[in-house]
């Protein structure tokens, strides 16, 4: 983001505009932007789940100050000029929710230690990198919330996009209720998801115990020193409530962000199908219709900026993991609390990949949405500069897809989401044939083309 030498930027007219519209304050510096970040409309309907986030380390407010660089002037090389520019100063909440990445980092390279030689191929090694592999996915959402409310061109730059979008102009509405309720409704799930895990790490390790080889690695319980062990099962245990919430609100808030846009273009939508089919006034109006498109379309693509990593790491965890549970449940007996937790296991893979799916699908959907109606538009060859509006217009929705990406390759639309859904099915029909050498079970029960021929 651009900043001039006083110290503002060119978002500085965005954030002075109250919610009616009325003035515009054009000293806010960008420090006093980032210190009043969560000032925006986004933020306040969003309370809920930003304080679940910060409660976690997933949130943290960005504070800027302004420091003093020195530098000769060319044209008189004795005088020196004061430059004023903001720089990023250690507030508590960031240095609190980088502790928190930094702990759930080195818990990544801890669970490593549970890979070990003799170990064999079976169950326990599955579920040994079922565990590592939410972990990764878990650290990586960690540090993914760190840079997306820490960098300027990620959460802000949505924001920024969103507060400054021409809604009023064209009698679009915001709808700040009905985010403000769906933020709450999926909070509340979300800790309900991270209530039910923390019970059954905390089974696990103050109850059960046998899950110690996977989850204590590479401590070794000792019965001599019941304190220290009492002590190293309650460190490991607060460790995997935070990887509870990791696992859950930043889907939540992923999702949030996806309702927002789709918002905005369900809406323009609306109103763009107004204008042409009732009012007929497109002729008037269309470069104004097109320019609102474009600047939804680039919050979109700050959004796309901000998930894509999170949208490959989650699609490529879940996916694998899903595969990998079914395939246990379907080839090794287990008792029924386990059968419960493996059904959870499963259940929370699919909806994971299943919220990526939807936001993104029903975003790419109704960015696309006024295409068709745009083609039923009659005007006047001799209007040259409708022409070329209407021109720009349907080459903008025609093109390129509009949507969140995958590692900035894939745009996440309907067929992205069958595509994912085939390899899902087909490499679990692959899968589920080889019968593992640890099980006895007469006939290979499990296998697909054996059953099918017999």
């Amino acid at each position: 983001m651009k900043i001039n030498d006083d110290g503002t930027d060119e978002i500085r007219e965005a954030w002075g505009r109250n919610k009616g519209n009325k003035c515009i304050d054009t000293s806010v510096t960008t420090k006093e932007l980032y210190e009043n970040i969560e000032k925006f409309e986004h933020m306040q309907n969003l309370k809920p789940l930003i304080l679940s986030m910060k409660m976690f380390g997933l949130y943290h407010s960005t504070v800027f100050k302004m420091s003093t660089s020195r530098s000769s002037d060319t044209s008189d090389g004795d005088e020196l000029h004061g430059k004023e520019s903001p720089t990023r100063s250690w507030s508590p909440s960031r240095v609190y929710s980088l502790v928190v990445s930094f702990i759930l980092l080195l818990n990544t390279g801890r669970m490593l230690t549970m890979f070990r030689k003799d170990v064999e191929l079976g169950a326990f090694l599955y579920m040994r990198i079922l565990v590592f592999a939410w972990i990764i996915a878990c650290t990586a959402q960690s540090f993914l919330c760190y840079l997306a409310f820490g960098r300027s061109d990620r959460m802000l730059a949505l924001l920024k996009s969103d507060d400054d979008l021409p809604l009023e102009e064209l009698n679009i509405p915001r709808c700040p209720k009905y985010l403000k309720k769906r933020a709450v409704i999926y909070t509340v799930i979300a800790w309900i998801c991270i209530i039910f895990n923390v019970c059954y790490y905390g089974y696990e390790i103050f109850i059960h115990k046998s899950q110690d080889a996977i989850l204590l690695t590479p401590y070794e319980p000792k019965e001599t020193n019941e304190m220290s062990d009492v002590v190293i099962r309650l460190t490991f245990f607060i460790i995997y409530m935070y990887l509870s919430a990791a696992w859950t609100l930043p889907s939540v808030f992923y999702f949030i962000a996806c309702l927002s846009v789709w918002l905005r273009f369900k809406h323009f939508n609306n109103v763009i199908t107004q204008a042409i089919t009732h009012d007929k006034r497109i002729n008037e109006t269309l470069e104004s219709f097109r320019q609102c498109h474009l600047r939804i379309c680039a919050c979109t693509e700050h959004a796309s900026k901000m998930f894509s990593v999170y949208n490959t790491v989650n699609i490529m965890v879940y996916s694998c993991n899903s595969i990998l549970i079914l395939y246990v449940i379907l080839w090794y007996t287990a008792d029924t609390f386990s059968r419960i937790v493996q059904a959870f296991w499963v259940i929370s893979c699919l909806v994971t990949l299943g919220v990526i799916a939807m936001g993104g699908g029903m975003l790419n959907q109704e960015a696309h949405e006024s295409l068709d109606v745009l083609h039923s538009v009659k005007y006047s060859k001799d209007d040259r500069f409708f022409e070329y509006s209407m021109t720009m217009f349907l080459s903008k929705l025609k093109v390129s897809p509009i949507g969140l990406s995958v590692s900035g390759i894939f745009v996440i639309d309907k067929s992205f989401v069958f595509s994912i859904v085939g390899i899902l099915v087909t490499y679990f029909i692959l899968l589920v044939q080889f019968k593992p050498s640890d099980v006895n079970i007469p006939n290979g029960i499990c296998n697909c083309t054996e059953t099918i021929c017999s």
